[in-house]
Formats: structure tokens, sequence, C-alpha cells
């Protein structure tokens, strides 16, 4: 079991290889501490590079809602733990959003993970309805007979441009 001081391991053993230069234990020593180094440095690199591009992803999406003159607030509602719930960009450009529908009366919702910003509401709502939920006990929430409300700017401004 290594402690992954691997700096200051190969500052004593090069001190040590001074005094003991043929020490075959010491040059085993300083090229796993070396080799071991070296790999934490490249994984460390990698772990940067990873994140350096989600920010560039992050930056490139906030730059899309801007250019549209989608102005975003504070979140109203909790979405489900495990969904990835961040909007996205893809490579033609459109914006991709988390969309949560709430069934206020029977205290459900259901969630709509990838919602592109061009898609009508019905092309998501009618697989949903295509069956009759488990909640819905007299068949009442139907594509033919639903309403839909959309809930805009119940919360300030996060963007002050």
């Amino acid at each position: 079991m290594f402690v992954e001081k691997y700096e200051e391991c190969l500052e004593y053993t090069m001190k040590a290889l001074k005094k003991f230069p043929q020490s075959g234990k010491l040059h085993d020593l300083k090229d796993k501490a070396t080799a071991a180094w070296t790999k934490e440095v490249d994984r460390v690199r990698k772990i940067e590079l990873i994140n350096e591009s989600k920010n560039d992803e992050m930056m490139k999406v906030y730059r899309a809602i801007r250019e549209k003159g989608i102005k975003l607030g504070k979140k109203v509602h909790h979405l489900p733990e495990l969904a990835e719930h961040h909007v996205k960009l893809d490579k033609r450009g459109k914006l991709h959003f988390p969309v949560l529908i709430l069934y206020d009366e029977y205290h459900v919702t259901d969630f709509i993970q990838d919602f592109e910003e061009d898609h009508r509401l019905a092309e998501h709502l009618r697989p949903i309805f295509a069956d009759q939920a488990p909640w819905d006990y007299d068949g009442a929430y139907r594509m033919d007979t639903i309403e839909v409300y959309f809930e805009a700017d119940c919360t300030k401004c996060l963007d002050k441009k």
C-alpha cells in the first residue's frame, strides 16, 4: 500500500542515493516512485482536461441561451435526483431542456429529460398519455381532454443583462 507522497519519496530517495549510490533497493524505489508520480500527474491532467471541457460546454450553453433571448430564473421545483437535469446544446446549436410536468391534484410529476427547444409539447405528451396513468382512476387525463399551462416569469431572472 502506497501513501502517494511521490515527490517527497523522490526527494528522500535522491538524498539517500547520494550517500548509498550502489543501493539496488533505493534505485528500485526511485523507479517505482517516478513511475507512480508520472502516472498520477497524467491522471490529474486528464481530470483537469475533463473539467475544462465541461466548463467550455457550459459556456457554449450559456452563450446560446443569451443569444436566443431566453431568460433563466432560480429553480422552483426539485427535479429527480437520478435524472440529468442540465440544459444542453447539441451539434446543430439546438438547446435541450429538462421539463417537469406537475399534476397538482394528484401530487404527481412526470419528467422529460430531453426537450429540444423547437419541439412541441404535444410530441412529448402523446407517449405519456398513450396509456391510462395508474393515478388517473377516472381516465380523465387523455390527449383530447387535457389542458396545459406553462408557468413563466415566476422567479427573478438570474442574468442581469
